[in-house]
């Protein structure tokens, strides 16, 4: 009897490490599968293999890196040109001839998902700036992959509003009223609100995470905002910009 329990106890083992083993070999396979779509481009590949994630929070970040993928950005391209050096064009520039179409869109899905992640073990978005909450490493990259999606978003918005003054007839000045009427003023404000917004706002989070290693980012993200508020004094907010829409639109069309 102690004999057949000993060989029962010796299957029950040997079964459980064979369907353990084939769960972990098969988990590889899939972030293997998922990492090497990404690395080729083919991101709605990536979408359909990350389609049932659930709270796999490995799984949503590469679902999160294909959506930025689609917009034409990833994580390196954006701080590169957010701390670009050697170059007097600003980072929405460096950035215009990587914006796919539906940019903005994806950029929005990118960010939902990485706050996904966040979520998945019962954390907020708001726990990223919290230094008294502990975060995993998926949980830090995806609060500092959602401050880079919204300075991409930035500059998909800057670039469209650069785009509509290229497009205008002759010389118009450098203030909206002056450069566009109706319809068209409304939808610069509009945009220029949105830009304002994701560069106070969301990039608060992203600084907040920065420590000194990475002061680069952190003093770049700040300059963008002391060029934008310009006449209007250090620290300026997101308020006194939106009272003073025509900073920003300033600061987009300067040089052009």
């Amino acid at each position: 009897m102690k004999t057949t329990n000993l060989f029962t106890a010796i299957a029950l083992a040997a079964a459980f490490c064979f369907f353990g083993c084939e769960s972990d070999s098969s988990d590889e396979a899939r972030a293997y599968d998922r990492q090497k779509s990404l690395d080729d481009g083919d991101y709605a590949n990536v979408l359909e293999l990350t389609k049932n994630c659930g709270g796999d929070q490995a799984c949503l970040m590469d679902r999160g890196a294909a959506y930025m993928g689609l917009a034409g950005f990833d994580a390196p391209t954006i701080i590169e040109a957010v701390t670009d050096e050697k170059d007097d064009k600003r980072y929405f520039e460096l950035l215009s001839d990587k914006i796919k179409p539906d940019a903005n869109e994806r950029l929005k899905d990118a960010n939902v998902t990485y706050g996904e992640v966040i979520k998945a073990r019962g954390k907020s978005v708001a726990s990223c700036a919290d230094s008294g909450v502990s975060l995993n490493s998926y949980e830090n990259s995806a609060c500092f992959n959602r401050g880079l999606t919204s300075i991409g978003s930035s500059a998909v918005i800057a670039d469209e509003v650069a785009k509509l003054y290229d497009d205008l007839s002759g010389s118009c000045g450098n203030t909206i009223d002056t450069c566009f009427s109706g319809a068209a003023n409304g939808e610069i404000r509009e945009l220029l609100k949105d830009a304002a917004g994701l560069i106070w706002d969301e990039s608060n989070v992203l600084i907040d995470m920065i420590n000194v290693g990475d002061s680069d980012v952190k003093g770049k993200v700040e300059e963008i905002k002391g060029d934008i508020c310009s006449n209007l004094g250090n620290n300026c907010s997101k308020q006194d910009i939106l009272a003073n829409l025509d900073n920003i639109f300033q600061y987009i069309i300067k040089s052009r």
